[in-house]
């Protein structure tokens, strides 16, 4: 969970200098800035696109999980704790 939220503040890090360079360099008239502020665009749509693909591919994972069928030992488990071996 802490890579998803360090890579979307990431996301958040690039997208908004970007939008800050693309605003300077529309101003002041700098192509510089505006070929820094494509590439840095660029970037962060790239790293959205990660967190976007491992955030479903996570969520695929837990749901996965959630409806697998159990079998009776899981199910006794989890209703009332591990067996004692050899009492059964």
């Amino acid at each position: 969970m802490q890579e998803l939220i360090g890579l979307t503040l990431l996301t958040g890090l690039l997208l908004g200098v970007a939008a800050g360079l693309l605003l300077y360099g529309l101003v002041r008239r700098r192509r510089r800035s505006l070929y820094v502020a494509g590439a840095g665009l660029g970037l962060g749509l790239l790293v959205a696109g990660w967190v976007a693909y491992r955030t479903s591919h996570k969520v695929y994972r837990h749901l996965a999980e959630a409806v697998r069928p159990r079998t009776g030992e899981e199910i006794y488990a989890a209703l009332f704790g591990r067996p004692r071996p050899g009492c059964l």
